[in-house]
């Protein structure tokens, strides 16, 4: 495509997706097409272990509006995101999943919204089609970030499906956190935003590749890396073991209770069982500043079809953080 920049962009991460690529393409151009014609879709494949790249080449071939990227490894979805972004020349760009359970034809719907003068509109669905253990950590782990996130917005459970200015883009882009969620670094943006709701539909093809521990990890990183509240943690515990530690002094001088081994032990696991858990704590925010410290890029690029090589893809600002090889 020879066109430097287009009026509309769509991106999505691809993960073991062979069986859906074909279709999401179809469906992406046919919600893009009802907006412009003036638009590109870029996938960026994240060393997936099927055959995923073949099926984006495939439709690369067929269409130069879709642009494939293919990362050196599995650097992870919000890294493809970033890599996705930083390739999109769109003055608008939707941001959606690879599964098709956020269908593209809800993206004339986000940018109608938009259009009525926001920078960032979500897509939220009440009613989710995961498991109940699936909407049960989902419900929890939002509710969680309400309570430890130094960031407002958390008003609603929504997904990657949004669309963006091109100006939320650039500020985005300016983002250099080596741990980064989509959501949190727009919510920490701060321009302004709403929401549109949609109905969410069963995956197309094939199953969740998050499983239980990757949620976990996922989880744990959005609770960390936004926030220091969790560091005040250690600091209450050893306040409440003073005070329990207080209460059985005094209990013992008035001769509430005899003196007892099992107490003893009782308060000694609490007490052991607490410093490991401030210790842990401790222990993740210091990886965290290990990892930033390192200055690794973001994401490396392997291969890429249809995308033009823009020297800014490259620039100083963001070339220590994101690498390219065309």
């Amino acid at each position: 495509m020879n066109k430097k920049n287009v009026y509309l962009s769509v991106i999505t991460p691809v993960y073991q997706a062979e069986g859906i690529v074909a279709e999401l393409v179809e469906r992406m151009g046919r919600a893009a097409q009802n907006i412009t014609t003036d638009y590109e879709l870029i996938l960026v494949e994240d060393g997936s272990p099927d055959a995923s790249w073949q099926e984006i080449v495939a439709c690369c071939q067929a269409d130069e509006r879709v642009k494939g990227i293919k990362l050196s490894r599995n650097f992870g979805q919000h890294q493809a995101i970033t890599a996705a972004l930083k390739a999109a020349t769109g003055q608008w760009v939707v941001v959606m999943d690879c599964d098709l359970q956020d269908d593209p034809k809800y993206i004339p719907a986000l940018y109608k919204k938009a259009k009525e003068g926001w920078e960032v509109v979500f897509a939220y669905a009440e009613v989710r089609k995961h498991s109940w253990f699936r909407r049960l950590e989902s419900r929890l782990y939002n509710a969680s970030m309400r309570f430890i996130s130094d960031v407002k917005g958390f008003d609603k459970d929504v997904a990657n499906y949004s669309i963006l200015s091109r100006k939320v883009v650039n500020a985005f882009l300016q983002f250099n956190d080596t741990e980064r969620q989509y959501l949190m670094v727009l919510r920490w943006l701060g321009f302004p935003h709403s929401f549109i709701e949609i109905k969410h539909s069963k995956r197309h093809k094939g199953k969740s590749t998050y499983t239980f521990g990757r949620l976990l990890r996922l989880a744990i990183t959005g609770l960390t890396y936004q926030s220091t509240k969790l560091l005040y943690i250690p600091l209450l515990l050893s306040g409440l073991f003073l005070i329990i530690s207080a209460a059985m002094g005094l209990s013992q001088l008035l001769g509430l209770w005899a003196s007892s081994l099992f107490y003893f032990y009782i308060a000694l696991l609490l007490c052991s069982s607490s410093i490991l858990f401030s210790i842990g704590i401790v222990g993740i925010y210091l990886s965290k500043v290990f990892k930033q410290s390192k200055n690794r890029p973001l994401f490396v690029i392997d291969k890429a079809v249809n995308l033009e090589k823009k020297d800014d893809f490259c620039n100083d600002s963001f070339s220590r953080h994101h690498s390219i090889n065309i």
